[in-house]
């Protein structure tokens, strides 16, 4: 608590708490007020984090789809039997294999060595974005919506501050023994060195270095021998794999003030003059910042790079409102366009970490689209190294980053493929499935497998699945015709070949479209619903509950897999509207104790619904720390009869997620139990041996009735 304590007194927080006694905030209901007032009374020397603890924060939303917030106390019971958990001792240090192996061998390159070097993390460590705003809001302090950017930044700042102090003392003797920073994530107490070889062993044996990883480059994830046959995919049909035409037929398109992040490697610009990244009036809704620290532009290059602009497309480009006059007609406009179509975006590189993170917020950025990746520092998928360490911060400050899996197969059932930084527990890392000549969908055969019963530290990795071979990602002017004599504006020049474009295919086109969606589903619930959504374990979270559950094997009721993930994104509307009758649904979090049992209350069932599925995640920052898993939290279905309650499914397993699907449940009361079967954390918001865990869940019918407007809406 000391440093969570010396991060809460820094100056630059702007906003004030308000006073002790005065709860009249805007997000919540007098009855939310009103108990946290009570609480306070009841135990005054309590912390807002035990007032947190002891919490469940659930969304509603009125007539006006205006957001309110409901505070209401959760049911707790301790674990018969449970005896405890002792916080876990972490490493003294933590060294990249390659570094491991010249250490050894006691042999080290004679040109200089670039590296990654990171401070112990809690010397650095602070709270979270939106931990940062859950203790304002208990605390009294009115927030309104455009505080929110201001105050994102504001809690960067802080978390900068923090960490530049607190590097000073290994910064400095990096420097005296010849060392060059070329590169540096303060917030997460990293920096780049180019350092004597010969004076390795001396910088590694300083007191507060806590990890050093070789420094190399991301690199686009080609298919390394795999091929994607079949057909093509084309706008319509994503529209159709994704279900977005719902959200469009709303006026739902991505939201225009707010920039998906396109992140490639260095050298690979967006062409952001090419129609499909115009607004509705003509201007270009992208800017490139690239990995410049002049800042970002609007210079609209005439020719850009083949990837990223592909990856720009299918995440957010649109001709649907007539930005090709050459394309006039419907179909054609929807076959030429991407997922949040009117979305705005932001290219930038990943060879400047710095520039990167403070780039991604400046713009408001909420969910960042990554098609690159490195295996070769992270062969075990265990998400330490540094390109991981800087996405999980970006997730700490608020964005959900989408990363491509990567297209090194998933034969060997022994071998994690997901290279950094997919392998980064506060990333969603996106596999890929294609469409066969018999309309099947089918696994991509290069796409990588995640987790396995040996390495990814318990973890499936994968986060779930997104179409690929996608036919018109971008404009293209070299070749005018296709083989069939038709205009060819709209393919990508992939292998810079002589003949016309290739299909932009793999697991890098499938982040992009991941990416997307979740922008558009952002769009849809921070109009509907709340801005909770903000919260990128709630947007995961969401993002799982609406997969489709496929696995290796079939279907999965309370598993994930490390090859699918969650299984096919399928979007849902989360309303009355998006729903079959009866349904329910909630999104949430709540804060799990070890050795506790916390129980959330399901509607009574008539017997009509068809089905009960839910997804729980969980974000344990120590996962970077050289830990070897995470926290331990296990979901059951419960069923009542009479005073007693009987586990009708079971979800427990070493990962970061948990999941049930039940059909055909019957008429009764069924609650979810959600059991700390291991909780050492105190880092996440929820006080001493307790973890802060998302969970989803929806109830509904399957029947899809003529009336109810819900055809195209497969029941998962």
């Amino acid at each position: 608590m000391q440093n969570a304590l010396l991060f809460l007194s820094l100056p630059i927080y702007l906003a004030a708490p308000a006073a002790a006694q005065n709860y009249d905030h805007p997000l919540l209901t007098p009855e939310a007020a009103q108990l946290i007032a009570q609480i306070r009374a009841e135990n005054p020397s309590w912390s807002s984090e035990q007032i947190l603890a002891e919490l469940e924060i659930a969304d509603l939303s009125d007539a006006d789809g205006l957001p309110e917030k409901k505070v209401r106390r959760v049911q707790r019971s301790p674990i018969p039997g449970h005896t405890g958990s002792r916080k876990p001792e972490l490493p003294t240090r933590i060294l990249g294999p390659v570094i491991e192996r010249w250490l050894m061998t006691n042999t080290v390159p004679l040109r200089p060595v670039t590296l990654w070097l990171r401070i112990h993390p809690e010397m650095a460590d602070g709270p979270t974005f939106h931990q940062y705003l859950r203790e304002l809001m208990v605390d009294g302090t009115q927030l309104l919506e455009y505080d929110i950017p201001f105050l994102r930044q504001s809690h960067r700042a802080a978390r900068v501050a923090l960490g530049q102090f607190a590097m000073t003392s290994l910064r400095q003797y990096a420097v005296e023994l010849g060392a060059t920073v070329l590169d540096e994530v303060p917030a997460r107490g990293l920096f780049k060195v180019r350092l004597p070889a010969h004076k390795l062993r001396a910088l590694l044996n300083h007191h507060d270095l806590f990890q050093a990883h070789r420094a190399t480059r991301m690199e686009e994830d080609a298919g390394e021998g795999y091929t994607v046959d079949g057909p093509w995919v084309d706008g319509r049909e994503l529209e159709n794999l994704l279900q977005t035409t719902q959200f469009y037929d709303e006026g739902i398109y991505g939201h225009p003030i707010e920039r998906i992040a396109i992140v490639e490697p260095a050298g690979d610009i967006v062409k952001e003059d090419h129609q499909g990244l115009a607004s509705l009036f003509g201007s270009s809704r992208f800017i490139n910042c690239g990995d410049s620290g002049f800042g970002c532009d609007f210079a609209q290059p005439v020719t850009g790079g083949s990837h990223s602009t592909a990856s720009a497309s299918v995440a957010l480009g649109n001709i649907t409102f007539g930005q090709d006059p050459a394309i006039t007609t419907d179909l054609e406009q929807r076959q030429r366009s991407g997922v949040a179509r009117e979305n705005g975006g932001i290219g930038l590189s990943d060879s400047n970490v710095s520039f990167l993170e403070s780039q991604v917020l400046q713009h408001n950025v909420y969910v960042l689209s990554h098609s690159a990746s490195n295996y070769s520092i992270d062969e075990l998928c265990e998400g330490e190294d540094a390109i991981s360490c800087t996405f999980n911060y970006l997730y700490e400050e608020g964005v959900a980053s989408f990363n491509s899996a990567g297209n090194r197969g998933h034969a060997d059932t022994n071998d994690c493929k997901v290279g950094s930084p997919g392998s980064a527990i506060g990333v969603y890392s996106v596999g890929a499935y294609k469409v066969n000549l018999d309309d099947e969908e089918v696994v991509y055969d290069g796409s990588s497998r995640g987790g396995t019963s040996t390495e990814g530290k318990g973890r499936t990795v994968v986060g779930g699945m997104a179409p690929s071979r996608f036919e018109y990602p971008y404009p293209h002017y070299r070749w005018p015709l296709d083989t069939s004599l038709l205009p060819y504006e709209y393919g990508t020049d992939w292998d810079n070949l002589p003949g016309p474009p290739n299909a932009y295919a793999r697991t890098s086109s499938a982040a992009p479209a991941l990416a997307g969606s979740a922008s558009l589903f952002r769009h849809w619930y921070t109009h509907n619903v709340s801005r909770s959504i903000d919260d990128p374990g709630r947007l995961y979270t969401a993002m799982m509950l609406m997969s489709d559950r496929t696995t290796e094997l079939g279907k999965s009721v309370n598993y994930f897999d490390g090859v699918w993930g969650a299984g096919k994104l399928r979007l849902r509307k989360l309303n009355n509207a998006g729903l079959d009758g009866p349904a329910w649904w909630r999104c949430g979090e709540i804060c799990v104790d070890d050795g506790t049992n916390v129980f959330l209350n399901l509607p009574p069932l008539s017997g009509d619904e068809d089905v009960i599925k839910a997804v729980i995640w969980w974000y344990d920052r120590r996962h970077e720390w050289g830990m070897p898993g995470v926290d331990d939290i296990d979901l059951t279905l419960q069923l009542q009869s009479g005073s007693n309650w009987f586990d009708v499914l079971v979800s427990e397993s070493s990962d970061n997620r948990e999941r049930i699907h039940y059909t055909a449940p019957g008429a009764g009361t069924y609650r979810l139990k959600i059991r700390g079967e291991s909780v050492t954390t105190s880092f996440e918001g929820c006080w001493l041996n307790s973890m802060r865990v998302y969970y989803s869940y929806l109830i509904e019918d399957s029947d899809r009735e003529a009336w109810e407007g819900l055809q195209e809406v497969r029941p998962e």
